[in-house]
């Protein structure tokens, strides 16, 4: 007579708990890599708005470059806006925290709720 274990997996369980783990491991690999890239499109964003602010808008400021009538006398805050406050946001604490997220991404979602 053949005693079959309850808690010993058959062949086929066996298979089937092999391709999940599988396919959590690519999963979790597949989160990893948007996470990555995610971190370097704001890095990129970072950047870009860093040459807005430091350096269009700093040559603006000090008249090292000839404006059109329209940006003249503080009108090119409405052609700038916020960005300067934006990109000190993004730069100071946006992109360290979607760092952190990397080593912890159970914590993304909260930093898209704020």
């Amino acid at each position: 007579m053949c005693q079959l274990r309850i808690d010993e997996p058959t062949g086929d369980h066996l298979k089937q708990l092999v391709e999940e783990q599988k396919e959590a491991e690519d999963n979790l690999r597949k989160r990893a890599a948007v996470l990555t890239e995610l971190v370097e499109t704001e890095k990129d964003y970072v950047r870009d708005l860093g040459l807005v602010v430091l350096g269009y808008m700093a040559a603006i400021r000090i008249g090292s470059i000839p404006l059109p009538d329209d940006l003249r006398n503080g009108k090119d805050r409405f052609v700038f806006g916020n960005i300067k406050p934006m990109y000190e946001w993004h730069r100071d604490v946006f992109l360290a925290e979607l760092e952190k997220c990397q080593s912890k991404p159970e914590q993304l979602g909260s930093l898209f709720k704020r």
